[in-house]
Protein backbone atom coordinates (compact mmCIF):
# COMPACT_ATOMS: atom_id res chain seq x y z
CA UNK A 1 0.00 0.00 0.00
CA UNK A 2 2.26 2.68 -1.23
CA UNK A 3 -0.06 5.98 -1.80
CA UNK A 4 1.02 9.63 -1.19
CA UNK A 5 -1.39 10.63 1.31
CA UNK A 6 -4.09 7.91 3.13
CA UNK A 7 -7.64 8.25 4.67
CA UNK A 8 -6.97 7.31 8.09
CA UNK A 9 -9.84 6.20 11.08
CA UNK A 10 -9.23 6.26 14.51
CA UNK A 11 -11.31 4.20 17.01
CA UNK A 12 -10.90 5.59 20.57
CA UNK A 13 -9.39 8.56 19.32
CA UNK A 14 -10.52 10.40 22.55
CA UNK A 15 -8.71 7.68 24.60
CA UNK A 16 -4.86 8.49 26.13
CA UNK A 17 -3.47 5.73 23.07
CA UNK A 18 -5.63 7.72 20.91
CA UNK A 19 -4.76 10.80 21.47
CA UNK A 20 -1.29 10.11 21.14
CA UNK A 21 -1.95 8.30 18.17
CA UNK A 22 -2.69 11.22 16.19
CA UNK A 23 -0.01 13.22 18.23
CA UNK A 24 1.96 10.70 16.63
CA UNK A 25 0.58 10.67 13.00
CA UNK A 26 1.07 14.78 12.85
CA UNK A 27 4.88 14.83 14.48
CA UNK A 28 5.61 12.05 12.17
CA UNK A 29 3.84 14.60 9.08
CA UNK A 30 2.36 11.40 8.05
CA UNK A 31 1.22 11.69 4.94
CA UNK A 32 -3.18 12.06 5.48
CA UNK A 33 -5.81 12.77 3.16
CA UNK A 34 -8.34 11.82 5.15
CA UNK A 35 -8.62 11.87 9.04
CA UNK A 36 -11.51 10.36 11.10
CA UNK A 37 -11.83 9.77 14.74
CA UNK A 38 -14.64 8.05 16.33
CA UNK A 39 -15.06 7.53 20.51
CA UNK A 40 -17.95 7.57 22.81
CA UNK A 41 -21.10 9.84 22.67
CA UNK A 42 -19.45 12.18 25.68
CA UNK A 43 -15.94 12.96 23.56
CA UNK A 44 -18.48 13.12 20.16
CA UNK A 45 -18.32 16.76 18.53
CA UNK A 46 -14.86 17.90 19.67
CA UNK A 47 -12.68 18.97 17.20
CA UNK A 48 -8.69 17.60 16.75
CA UNK A 49 -6.19 19.28 14.59
CA UNK A 50 -3.73 17.46 13.01
CA UNK A 51 -1.03 18.47 10.80
CA UNK A 52 -3.30 20.64 8.18
CA UNK A 53 -6.32 18.71 8.83
CA UNK A 54 -9.15 19.41 11.26
CA UNK A 55 -11.36 16.44 12.19
CA UNK A 56 -14.23 16.28 14.21
CA UNK A 57 -14.76 13.48 16.67
CA UNK A 58 -18.24 11.49 15.81
CA UNK A 59 -19.74 8.89 17.69
CA UNK A 60 -18.89 5.52 17.01
CA UNK A 61 -21.72 4.11 15.74
CA UNK A 62 -23.55 2.17 12.42
CA UNK A 63 -22.85 5.59 11.03
CA UNK A 64 -19.56 5.13 11.07
CA UNK A 65 -17.65 5.46 7.28
CA UNK A 66 -15.16 2.74 7.97
CA UNK A 67 -15.65 1.96 4.00
CA UNK A 68 -12.93 3.89 1.86
CA UNK A 69 -10.53 4.12 4.76
CA UNK A 70 -6.69 3.13 3.81
CA UNK A 71 -5.78 2.40 7.61
CA UNK A 72 -7.59 1.99 11.10
CA UNK A 73 -6.32 1.93 14.54
CA UNK A 74 -8.71 0.55 16.81
CA UNK A 75 -7.50 2.08 20.04
CA UNK A 76 -10.54 1.43 22.03
CA UNK A 77 -10.00 -2.26 23.96
CA UNK A 78 -10.67 -5.68 23.40
CA UNK A 79 -14.70 -5.25 23.48
CA UNK A 80 -14.59 -2.57 20.54
CA UNK A 81 -12.13 -4.43 18.39
CA UNK A 82 -14.07 -7.61 18.42
CA UNK A 83 -16.68 -5.60 17.46
CA UNK A 84 -15.25 -3.43 15.04
CA UNK A 85 -12.73 -5.60 13.41
CA UNK A 86 -14.50 -6.83 10.41
CA UNK A 87 -15.99 -3.64 9.57
CA UNK A 88 -12.84 -2.01 10.03
CA UNK A 89 -11.46 -4.16 7.11
CA UNK A 90 -14.46 -4.84 5.36
CA UNK A 91 -13.45 -1.68 2.46
CA UNK A 92 -9.68 -3.43 2.73
CA UNK A 93 -8.16 -1.11 5.32
CA UNK A 94 -4.87 -2.55 7.33
CA UNK A 95 -6.32 -2.16 10.93
CA UNK A 96 -3.95 -1.75 13.69
CA UNK A 97 -5.32 -2.82 17.02
CA UNK A 98 -3.70 -1.64 20.10
CA UNK A 99 -5.47 -4.35 22.20
CA UNK A 100 -4.30 -7.75 23.18
CA UNK A 101 -7.57 -9.84 21.72
CA UNK A 102 -5.41 -11.13 18.84
CA UNK A 103 -1.85 -11.17 19.87
CA UNK A 104 -1.71 -14.99 19.81
CA UNK A 105 -3.23 -15.26 16.61
CA UNK A 106 -0.55 -16.85 14.25
CA UNK A 107 -1.97 -15.12 11.08
CA UNK A 108 -1.34 -11.37 12.74
CA UNK A 109 1.88 -9.93 12.93
CA UNK A 110 2.68 -8.23 16.81
CA UNK A 111 4.92 -5.39 15.10
CA UNK A 112 7.14 -3.24 17.18
CA UNK A 113 8.34 -0.51 14.51
CA UNK A 114 11.95 -0.13 16.05
CA UNK A 115 12.32 -4.34 16.08
CA UNK A 116 10.47 -5.89 13.50
CA UNK A 117 9.16 -3.57 11.01
CA UNK A 118 9.60 -5.85 8.19
CA UNK A 119 6.80 -8.49 9.50
CA UNK A 120 4.38 -5.38 8.86
CA UNK A 121 4.02 -7.56 5.30
CA UNK A 122 2.63 -10.50 6.91
CA UNK A 123 -0.75 -8.42 7.52
CA UNK A 124 -2.44 -9.81 4.51
CA UNK A 125 -3.66 -12.93 6.11
CA UNK A 126 -6.22 -10.85 8.02
CA UNK A 127 -5.35 -7.54 7.06
CA UNK A 128 -4.97 -6.73 10.86
CA UNK A 129 -1.05 -5.78 12.81
CA UNK A 130 -1.12 -6.31 16.47
CA UNK A 131 0.94 -3.58 18.56
CA UNK A 132 2.07 -5.22 21.80
CA UNK A 133 1.02 -3.56 24.72
CA UNK A 134 3.53 -0.83 26.13
CA UNK A 135 5.72 -2.60 28.90
CA UNK A 136 6.36 -5.32 25.64
CA UNK A 137 6.88 -2.35 22.84
CA UNK A 138 9.83 -1.01 25.89
CA UNK A 139 11.23 -4.33 26.60
CA UNK A 140 11.27 -5.41 22.69
CA UNK A 141 13.07 -2.02 22.15
CA UNK A 142 15.60 -2.34 25.22
CA UNK A 143 16.07 -6.48 24.24
CA UNK A 144 16.99 -5.51 20.29
CA UNK A 145 19.54 -2.93 21.30
CA UNK A 146 20.89 -5.35 24.05
CA UNK A 147 20.98 -8.37 20.98
CA UNK A 148 22.90 -6.17 18.74
CA UNK A 149 25.72 -4.91 20.94
CA UNK A 150 25.84 -8.15 22.48
CA UNK A 151 24.84 -10.66 20.04
CA UNK A 152 22.60 -13.02 22.51
CA UNK A 153 21.66 -16.22 21.70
Amino acid sequence: MQRSAYSVAVIGATGLVGQEIVTMLEQRLFPLSELRLYASLRSAGDEVRCGELTARVEPLDDRARLESTDIVFLAAGEKVTAEWLARSTAGGAVAIDTSQLFAGDPDVPVVVPEVNAADIAEYVTRHLIVSPDVPATALAVALKSLHEAARVM
